[in-house]
């Protein structure tokens, strides 16, 4: 379970290049507390290729296996990566195959230059010179002894032949250019390098930026590239990228459990020289326990020319901690200490506070019998507050029942033009029909009625309109035509606003169908830019 949640907490290379580098270097460590679950993962395929090697029969399944041993143990284990390359030479002159030969050796060499024999494996590689090998071989070859010479350089920085090596590395890294194509996946990496070697720094990490956008940083390759890239922004002086993809190197060697490493020794120094003690020391440990558990000469070597440094920045660190915590815990003491006579001085101080407090409650006895009397305003003052709200609460009753009274009249009009037009229909007065048939006559009345309703009703809420508008949403805003006072929306809620909020009620007031009042008040409430459902409760409060 815990693999998984690891993996989830990976981030994609487009995102890492761009987060600052306190977040990297974060991720870095919680990968390194639990870097144990990769290590995990490659002792178990560790395990299945040997017990794969050891159930193969043929001579070709066994050279496959040990060839893939080889493979996975070049990173983690020298020592075994040594012994299945040497079974590799000899499962290979079994076959008789000189190809086979020629890689099983080339396999050799590359475990002579992780263990620190640089002699055998140039003894070896000088033995594959004369022979006629594969392109593909040559490409091996030529690797093998760019490497070889650029080991050299490192492990003998001081020797008069660095020159040397430095131009037999620049060779064969020619040589290797030359057999590379574009298209081939080692191109890139290979001629950034020269890039950078050259001092052509644009084109060398446009090509590297170009490689590890493809790559995940699960890949074996992903660390190789963010290390030379590492090196390029060196060149730069350019410290901060150079820690950053140090970093991202350093977390792709934990991810796939390599162990023969140069990106966090690199990381460890450059954070000691930030001043990051903390971190360097950390760091150039699992450095070294990397390079001890897969005796790789060169990186221990390395190490141990930065180790002093940082584990003594380390221990004067601790110390300087452990001074000022002495030094605090004195502070401690001494604010103890005046802790306590402040105690003891306040005590005193609370003695003398006792009979100034009983002076002040006196006071204040004096004080409650004013705010007795402050009171006794306050309450005349709220009864007559009282009395001012139920006269508003009446004249609003009152207007409610003229409204009902007005439009119940309308409709007692209609009625009676109803039964009048019945009984002329029985008799032959036509002209009485049609006086009769015309709603002129309510349409009038209805119309004298809504106004004298607008008339009275914005007389008692002069802002209504305004403050109903600020209800609704700014492209839904009610707008009044000429001479309008309102509208049958407006209507509506003004009515509501009286406490008139039954639909039937509503739709016998202004004449409508209950469905036409309901239509209208679902449409305005879909209008409102505050909740649906609190809409008429804030209606409600308009004018208070």
């Amino acid at each position: 379970m815990l693999k998984y949640i690891i993996l989830f907490l990976f981030l994609p290379l487009s995102i890492y290049s761009q987060a600052p580098l306190d977040d990297i270097l974060r991720n870095l460590d919680h990968l390194i507390e639990n870097r144990q679950q990769f290590t995990s993962d490659r002792e178990q395929q560790i395990n299945t290729l040997r017990d794969l090697k050891e159930q193969s029969g043929s001579t070709v399944e066994r050279y496959q296996f040990a060839k893939q041993l080889h493979s996975v143990f070049l990173p983690y284990n020298i020592d075994s990566a040594m012994y299945y390359a040497t079974s590799c030479v000899e499962l290979a002159d079994q076959m008789g195959q000189s190809a086979l030969k020629s890689d099983a050796r080339l396999r050799l060499v590359q475990s002579y230059l992780l263990a620190g024999m640089y002699q055998e494996a140039g003894e070896l590689l000088a033995d594959l010179e004369s022979r006629e090998l594969k392109p593909e071989l040559k490409q091996f070859y030529y690797s093998m002894q760019h490497t070889r010479y650029r080991y050299l350089q490192a492990y003998l920085s001081g020797s008069a032949l660095i020159n040397h090596y430095d131009t037999q590395a620049l060779a064969y890294q020619d040589s290797l250019l030359t057999l590379l194509h574009p298209s081939d996946g080692e191109y890139p990496v290979a001629q950034a390098e020269r890039f950078r070697d050259e001092g052509r720094i644009k084109e060398s990490k446009k090509l590297l930026f170009d490689v590890l956008e493809r790559l995940e940083t699960e890949d074996r390759s992903f660390a190789y590239t963010a290390y030379t890239l590492a090196s390029v922004y060196q060149k730069e002086q350019d410290t901060l990228n150079q820690m950053k993809y140090l970093a991202l190197s350093a977390e792709s060697d934990i991810r796939n459990a390599v162990r023969e490493n140069a990106a966090i020794r690199e990381l460890a120094l450059l954070r000691y020289q930030t001043g990051d003690i903390d971190r360097a020391y950390n760091y150039i440990k699992i450095a070294l326990d990397d390079a001890l558990f897969s005796n790789a000469r060169l990186r221990s070597f390395e190490i141990l020319q930065i180790l002093p440094v940082i584990d003594q920045a380390y221990l004067t660190m601790r110390e300087q901690k452990r001074q000022n915590m002495v030094y605090f815990t004195w502070i401690a003491i001494v604010l103890s200490v005046f802790l306590l006579l402040s105690l003891f001085f306040n005590q005193r101080q609370k003695r003398k506070l006792r009979w100034a407090n009983d002076e002040i409650q006196s006071k204040n006895h004096q004080l409650e019998e004013a705010n007795k009397q402050l009171h006794e305003r306050h309450d005349q003052m709220a009864q007559a507050n009282t009395q001012l709200t139920s006269s508003n609460q009446l004249q609003e009753e009152y207007i409610g029942r003229y409204l009902k009274l007005c439009s119940s009249y309308i409709g007692k009009m209609d009625h009676y033009r109803q039964t009048i037009h019945k009984k002329a229909a029985m008799g032959s007065k036509e002209d009485l029909l049609k006086l009769l048939k015309s709603k002129d006559l309510i349409d009038r009345e209805l119309q004298s009625f809504y106004a004298d309703f607008d008339q009275a009703f914005l007389d008692l809420y002069p802002g209504f309109v305004t403050q109903f508008n600020t209800l609704l949403k700014a492209e839904e805003q009610i707008e009044l035509r000429p001479n309008e006072k309102l509208n049958t929306e407006l209507r509506i809620f003004a009515l509501i606003r009286l406490g008139i909020t039954e639909s039937p009620q509503i739709a016998t007031f202004l004449r409508y169908s209950v469905t036409t009042i309901y239509n209208y008040r679902t449409k305005v409430r879909n209008k409102a830019r505050i909740s649906r459902d609190r809409f008429e409760e804030e209606v409600m409060k308009l004018g208070n």
